[in-house]
């Protein structure tokens, strides 16, 4: 069954990567629905290869006709069971979570690329005089003290009559940055977070296919039956 479940597998990963960005702006129904659609492209392919196998079948596709009935009759026939809302509910939970987390790690960059402003050409020329004069203070050279005079008041007079201007524009954002990733990274990094849920994704996805299996006989039937009803 591979070869022919590997694009819809490819397009599930790959919608659930766009969703974790920093510019997405997609809801849980936006989750819901990519789950859903594929498990519904994801029946066709289980259905033909694993519940309803042939010897004269697994080498080839089949029609598309066909695919098209049963992925119409997905919502009847619940071929995968509780499993599709079970991987969409997970998903919504983590990709959420992550979704926050990414868009923290954007606004971090934004207040790190800030600091760039701290360049000696923003700097007054007053500043530059005594940042020259400050680097030849043993103090702040690391040399032990005790052993030569502190300058350590004139070192923090000077730090923070250079840099108040700047200290303002970066204590709020730097603050609302600190504050999300320390509450993000525990729900990121717990069981329902997006790299455990991941992780464990092909594990539901086998446990569907085996649903479908265990209930093969039984989704045949409903199968003929809406089949004929609809042709």
């Amino acid at each position: 069954m591979s070869p022919f479940s590997r694009q819809p597998i490819s397009d599930l990963y790959q919608s659930i990567r766009s969703h974790i960005s920093p510019n997405s702006y997609t809801d849980n129904l936006d989750i819901e629905n990519v789950v859903t659609n594929f498990f519904v492209s994801l029946f066709p392919v289980a259905y033909h290869h694993v519940v309803h196998a042939e010897s004269d079948t697994h080498s080839s596709d089949f029609h598309v006709d066909y695919k098209n009935c049963l992925m119409h009759t997905f919502e009847d026939i619940q071929p995968f069971g509780d499993i599709p809302r079970i991987v969409a509910r997970s998903l919504q939970q983590s990709v959420g979570a992550a979704t926050v987390f990414v868009r923290a790690l954007d606004r971090g960059a934004d207040v790190l690329a800030s600091t760039e402003e701290l360049d000696s050409e923003y700097l007054t020329h007053k500043c530059k005089m005594h940042l020259l004069k400050m680097s030849y203070c043993p103090e702040c050279r690391g040399m032990i003290k005790g052993r030569v005079k502190s300058c350590y008041s004139y070192c923090s007079n000077v730090m923070r009559g250079c840099l108040t201007q700047y200290v303002g524009s970066l204590d709020s954002p730097w603050t609302s940055f600190a504050e999300s990733m320390e509450r993000l990274l525990g729900l990121v990094r717990s069981k329902e977070g997006i790299e455990t849920v991941i992780k464990t994704l092909e594990v539901k996805l086998s446990e569907a296919i085996m649903y479908a299996m265990q209930n093969g006989p039984e989704l045949e039937k409903k199968v003929s039956q809406l089949y004929f009803f609809i042709s």
